[in-house]
C-alpha cells in the first residue's frame, strides 16, 4: 500500500455515536462526464446504525499528468487546483473551523498546504479548475498523510475526531466526518 493521506471534514449534524464504513456505489450521474471519469467507480460511504447516508466519497483514479495520485502525494507534487475526487453529503455539515455548508454534491481540488476546497459540482464541469476555484469554495478541507489499512474502515482517532478510511488504487485516504478538526 502507497504514501496515504487524510482529508478533514466536520458533520455539524454528526454526533460520535454508531456510524459505520461501507463500499458505496458509483459516482453520480449529474457529474460532469469529465470529472465522473477520472474518480473510482465505486465510492466509500458512512452510515449511521439506521442506515441513513451521511456522505460517500469518490477519489480520484486517473492519473494528475505524468504520476499517480500517490507519486504526486509522495514526491509533494500536486498542482493547485488538480482534482481529488468528489464527495456528496447528505446533510449540512460543517467544514475545518466549523463553518456550516449545504448538504449537495461538491468536487475537491487541492488548494496547497493541508487545505482541499469543496466546489459544488455543478459549478466544476472540467478536469482543469474554475478559475478563482478558492472564491467559488463552499468550505476547506484540512488534508495530511494517514496511515494505511483495510479499507473503507471507520475508527476515532486519538483527538476525538470520526475518521473514514476510504482508499483509491493505491492511496488511502481518510476523511473527518464527525468532529471539528484539531489543529
Amino acid at each position: 500500500m502507497g504514501s496515504p493521506l487524510w482529508l478533514v471534514v466536520a458533520f455539524a449534524t454528526a454526533a460520535p455515536a454508531p456510524y459505520r464504513a461501507e463500499r458505496g456505489g458509483p459516482p453520480p450521474a449529474e457529474l460532469a462526464p469529465a470529472i465522473r471519469e477520472v474518480v473510482a467507480q465505486q465510492g466509500a460511504r458512512v452510515v449511521d446504525s439506521r442506515g441513513f447516508e451521511f456522505c460517500e466519497l469518490w477519489l480520484r483514479e486517473a492519473p494528475l499528468g505524468e504520476m499517480s495520485l500517490e507519486e504526486a502525494i509522495r514526491q509533494d507534487a500536486i498542482p493547485e487546483g488538480a482534482l481529488l475526487g468528489v464527495i456528496e453529503f447528505h446533510a449540512p455539515s460543517a467544514d475545518r473551523n466549523g463553518r456550516g455548508f449545504p448538504r449537495g454534491l461538491y468536487t475537491l481540488r487541492y488548494a496547497g498546504g493541508d487545505s482541499v476546497v469543496l466546489i459544488p459540482a455543478s459549478a466544476d464541469q472540467a478536469l482543469d479548475p474554475p478559475e478563482d476555484f478558492t472564491g467559488r469554495g463552499k468550505a476547506v478541507l484540512r488534508w495530511s498523510r494517514g496511515t494505511p489499512g483495510v479499507t473503507p474502515r471507520f475508527e476515532m482517532n486519538r483527538r476525538g475526531e470520526w475518521i473514514l478510511h476510504a482508499g483509491a488504487a493505491d492511496t488511502p485516504v481518510a476523511l473527518l466526518v464527525a468532529g471539528v478538526a484539531a489543529r
